[in-house]
């Protein structure tokens, strides 16, 4: 008697196994992040303000030329 290997077992515990050592790893990085001290900022006496030069377009106009419109009637052969 041959009896068949079933796998869904075994490729359970394996998906399990992985979502716990990602969720582990993740819940680290997370703690990892908080435990570091925040960054100090200098304080800005004034805000700077920068302003871009201005920039100016120019193009020549160019003709655009529209074609008349075309009406096709047909009609029904009928056979």
């Amino acid at each position: 008697m041959i009896k068949a290997f079933n796998t869904r077992p075994v490729l359970d515990a394996v998906g399990e196994s992985l979502t716990l050592i990602t969720m582990v790893g993740l819940t680290f990085a997370s703690a990892a992040t908080l435990a570091m001290p925040a960054p100090q900022h200098e304080a800005a006496t004034e805000a700077v303000v920068h302003q871009l030069p201005r920039v100016e377009i120019v193009a020549q106009r160019t003709v655009v030329h529209v074609l008349p419109t075309v009406i096709v009637t047909a009609k029904r052969s009928s056979e």
